[in-house]
C-alpha cells in the first residue's frame, strides 16, 4: 500500500494558487505534483517562520514555483482537513506580478 503523501512528506514543490496575507500570517494555495488535484494549503507565521527569508515570502505571487519545507497538521478549515505549518521556503521562480492571464480591471 502507498504512504500517504500528506502524513509523510515534508517537503513539497509547487506552484502558488492564491496568497492571502493576515499581518503575521501568510497563506499560501499550493497546488503540488505530490498531490494532484488537491490544494495544499501552507501557512507561514512570523515567529516560526525565519525573520530573515520574510522579505522572501512578501515577494511571492501568484502562480511563482516554490519548494516549501514544514511540518503537517490537522486542520478541518483546511482544504483537505490539513495544512503545512512552514519552516522554509525556497523560490525557484517568482511570477510577473499581476499574472498576465488573471483577471483584468
Amino acid at each position: 500500500m502507498a504512504e500517504n503523501p500528506m502524513e509523510s512528506f515534508s517537503e513539497f514543490k509547487g506552484w502558488v494558487i492564491k496568497k492571502r496575507e493576515h499581518g503575521k500570517i501568510v497563506f499560501l494555495d499550493l497546488r503540488t505534483m505530490t498531490l494532484p488535484w488537491q490544494i495544499l494549503q501552507v501557512v507561514i507565521k512570523k515567529g516560526i517562520f525565519p525573520d530573515e527569508k520574510w522579505g522572501l515570502v512578501e515577494k511571492i505571487s501568484q502562480e511563482s514555483a516554490i519548494i516549501v519545507k514544514g511540518r503537517m497538521v490537522n486542520n478541518p478549515r483546511a482544504p483537505g482537513g490539513k495544512e503545512l505549518i512552514a519552516n522554509d521556503v525556497e523560490v525557484t521562480s517568482i511570477a510577473e506580478s499581476p499574472y498576465p492571464l488573471g483577471k483584468k480591471e
